[in-house]
């Protein structure tokens, strides 16, 4: 059987969008971790409880890591964001991500990797510290929580 040239084109294209289809939802998870994660530094920064609740998974295995101090669960996570906003409130800061490495470990999971920095404004001045974070993320119900969070952060200005 001979095909014709038409044929041979569509079954090109075919193969093609096939291809390319993956590669385009790959893509598109990916931005829609890039958001997240910048929505989530953006309520870092805003000291946003409420919505910081929101983005860890509920339950007793979400963890958070910080500078070697774990914390285990929801709950207790909250606890800890709760305490540390009347802390925070004397002074201002921003956290902003640099070159944010996205790693998608099948359709529902994903981890990032970024270098930080943090800019604190206090009555004494600015104090600029860098540092890393890692999310292990997993899409639950249409969207992304966090399941680990581990931050580090140098503190050496």
């Amino acid at each position: 059987m001979r095909l014709s040239r038409s044929w041979i084109a569509f079954l090109s294209l075919a193969v093609a969008l096939a291809a390319a289809s993956p590669l385009r939802a790959a893509e598109d998870t990916e931005g829609e971790i890039r958001n997240f994660v910048q929505g989530f530094l953006n309520a870092v920064t805003n000291m946003d409880v409420p919505q910081l609740g929101k983005m860890y998974a509920p339950g007793q295995s979400t963890t958070f890591v910080r500078n070697g101090t774990i914390t285990y669960g929801w709950d207790a996570i909250q606890h800890q964001a709760q305490s540390a906003v009347g802390i925070a409130m004397r002074d201002s800061f921003e956290v902003i991500a640099e070159d944010m490495k996205v790693t998608l470990i099948g359709p529902q999971n994903a981890y990032v990797v970024t270098p930080i920095n943090l800019t604190v404004q206090t009555p004494a001045g600015n104090t600029m510290k860098r540092g890393a974070l890692t999310l292990i993320l997993e899409k639950r119900a249409g969207k992304w929580v966090i399941l680990h969070e581990h931050r580090a952060l140098n503190c050496t200005p």
